[in-house]
């Protein structure tokens, strides 16, 4: 059994990320995989930005969601077939929305 584990340069941009998929599938060929990634690089801390922010009642924590939903969106965009990139770009469309409806009941507390 391997544990991978990949931080956030690692899978900071598309390019990257399928240097992680390169790698895994090499891996698997030899043993049992568990693979960990970390959120896209720098994302963890834009989050936490906009947290801070939305509970300061500083709105620009919004500026900063949209930046996290467009790099997301992008992601989905450069590595997966036009065909069935519907649905990821709803999930990612959704999660995001969620993660605004958290920020914003932060921000009117």
């Amino acid at each position: 059994m391997q544990v991978l584990k990949f931080g956030g340069t690692s899978v900071a941009n598309a390019a990257n990320i399928n240097k992680v998929i390169a790698i895994v599938k090499e891996k698997i060929k030899k043993d049992k995989t568990i693979v960990v990634v970390s959120a896209l690089g720098g994302v963890t801390d834009i989050l936490l930005q906009a947290a801070a922010d939305a509970a300061a009642g500083a709105e620009n924590y919004k500026e900063k969601l949209s930046i996290v939903e467009q790099r997301h969106l992008e992601a989905v965009k450069q590595l997966i077939p036009v065909a069935t990139q519907s649905a990821l770009l709803s999930l990612v469309k959704k999660s995001c929305n969620e993660i605004e409806d958290i920020c914003n009941g932060i921000f009117t507390s």
